[in-house]
């Protein structure tokens, strides 16, 4: 299992010395960081609960030269997103079933490193949150969801840069990996609408307090009555009552470190935006408190958390940088509770 601290102490090495070195060599190593983490999780096997799953995906969907009839007929039964098996079925054509691992996650990480080096200037905090909140969780295990989260990542920073097209174009792709991105679509909307301390403290705070006393457990349900909610979330309603719900600690959390987030960024400033964000993660949070897979939505935007860090670090708020660091590290500590001992397929 200690193959799995090698990245985020490497990162965390680089985030003591990065106000020491300069930073293109930050970046550098950064990315070297990035892609050992590009091949430990491409070239992983069987070290976590989903990789099985994967596998009989990847063997079940033909390449896409047995034709067309071939291809349909084989994913009729699984219960993805078609788009997604397209994928797979044409890479397949050119490389084996288990090197799409490496693909998605070079795709997925690469990703990350570039959105990062454009709108932080600490890219390699950025990288260590991350790590912490989202690779253990996304890369290694919910694949198609991690790549979509990267692409709505790089969409949102799209946006901030005021490239709209760009950013559609980025939620477009995004679903075609998980349909829970089309709830990105709001971004613009929301960024527009919540722009001050005062609106993002007063909903938050509001959401929290509705939450708290039970008025979204129902929602999913509620939907589902009245023909609201598609297929695929009516099969997970019935999982045991109490096993989708937010454990409160990550409900206080969110709340704490949002509040703390709007005394970081000023009302005034353009990276408001990202304080914006993360209160839309938190509004989603609230909403589908009760039901896990819905709940899913708010990592969309949770990663605001990431580059809000950088700009605490570059202002010197090291109170919140270190609020962001323990809390990536408690939540890495929860993650490796869902992986196994490490085994590559390369070496096999």
């Amino acid at each position: 299992m200690a193959i799995y601290f090698i990245p985020f102490m490497a990162s965390l090495l680089l985030v003591l010395c990065s106000r020491l070195i300069p930073r293109s060599l930050t970046r550098l190593l950064v990315l070297f960081v990035v892609l050992g983490c590009i091949f430990l999780a491409g070239f992983r096997y069987d070290s976590d609960f989903d990789f099985s799953n994967y596998v009989q995906m990847f063997e079940d969907i033909p390449p896409l030269t047995h034709g067309w009839t071939a291809f349909t007929s084989a994913i009729f039964g699984l219960y993805i997103e078609p788009t997604f098996a397209l994928m797979v079925a044409i890479v397949k054509i050119v490389i084996p079933d288990q090197c799409i691992f490496l693909l998605i996650a070079a795709v997925s990480l690469l990703l990350y490193y570039r959105s990062f080096c454009r709108v932080t200037a600490y890219p390699a905090l950025a990288f260590l949150i991350y790590l912490g909140d989202g690779f253990y969780l996304r890369e290694f295990t919910q694949i198609r969801f991690g790549l979509a989260v990267s692409l709505g990542f790089a969409g949102m920073c799209a946006l901030y840069e005021g490239r709209v097209s760009r950013h559609r174009w980025f939620i477009i792709f995004a679903c075609f990996f998980h349909f829970l991105s089309v709830m990105m679509l709001m971004t613009q909307l929301w960024v527009k609408l919540i722009r001050t301390r005062r609106s993002v403290v007063t909903l938050s705070t509001l959401l929290l307090l509705l939450t708290v006393v039970g008025v979204f457990e129902g929602l999913i349900p509620t939907l589902a009555g009245v023909n609201l909610a598609p297929q695929r979330i009516l099969d997970h309603i019935d999982v045991t009552e109490d096993a989708g719900k937010v454990p409160a600690f990550i409900l206080m959390a969110s709340y704490g470190i949002l509040m703390w987030m709007t005394r970081v960024i000023r009302d005034d400033e353009r990276e408001f935006f990202w304080v914006s964000i993360y209160a839309l993660s938190f509004a989603f949070l609230c909403l589908f408190s009760g039901f896990d897979l819905m709940r899913r939505v708010s990592f969309f935007f949770s990663v605001a958390m990431y580059v809000v860090a950088s700009y605490a670090l570059q202002r010197r708020r090291f109170g919140f940088v270190l609020l962001s660091i323990a809390y990536s590290a408690l939540l890495f500590s929860a993650r490796l509770r869902i992986l196994y001992e490490y085994h590559s397929w390369l070496f096999q």
